[in-house]
């Protein structure tokens, strides 16, 4: 009886175990590193105009290769009033507990990388786009691709910079 019981809890134990492997979330590609090259500014806020021209997407580059994706759609007359939501203490700490905003950013000569986790069904999957950097306060991104897949998508997203005296920190439980 108890070998039964012990064949039991030792299959219990490898099915829980094989299970929880299948709904990992994916683990990045790119490996967060400080930017250290000049290439773009990290001092303010990036805005993309939507297609509409009336909404903007709003991402935040840090220093220590970490990036937030704040807003897909925002008001562009809202920029003028972003930094009022940067201190907003309940609205920082809604955001840092938001797995599929946080990811890295990578920099390399003038070339951008941004991956992170898209709002899914889990487990969450990363995505990498990638592009150019036309000068210190514009790039563009022209690719997009699930990590880890070979599988290219050609997009065509442009940001522009926007000087803030004030954004949240990069602390967030998710990008290490």
């Amino acid at each position: 009886m108890a070998m039964v019981k012990f064949f039991y809890f030792f299959i219990l134990t490898l099915f829980i175990s094989c299970c929880s492997k299948l709904l990992d979330d994916d683990q990045f590609e790119l490996i967060r590193k400080d930017i250290e090259l000049n290439t773009i500014r990290t001092d303010g806020i990036y805005y993309r105009p939507n297609l509409t021209n009336k909404e903007c997407s709003i991402i935040l580059l840090y220093k220590n290769g970490i990036y937030c994706l704040w807003s897909d759609a925002i008001e562009i007359s809202a920029l003028t009033n972003i930094e009022s939501k940067f201190l907003d203490i309940s609205i920082i700490n809604k955001r840092k507990n938001i797995k599929y905003i946080w990811g890295i950013v990578d920099i390399s000569q003038q070339k951008i990388s941004l991956e992170r986790w898209y709002p899914s069904e889990p487990p969450l999957k990363s995505f990498i786009k990638s592009g150019k950097i036309i000068n210190d306060s514009t790039f563009e991104l022209e690719t997009s691709r699930r990590s880890h897949t070979s599988e290219i998508r050609n997009i065509s997203e442009k940001f522009y910079f926007r000087k803030s005296t004030t954004k949240p920190d990069s602390s967030n439980p998710f990008v290490p």
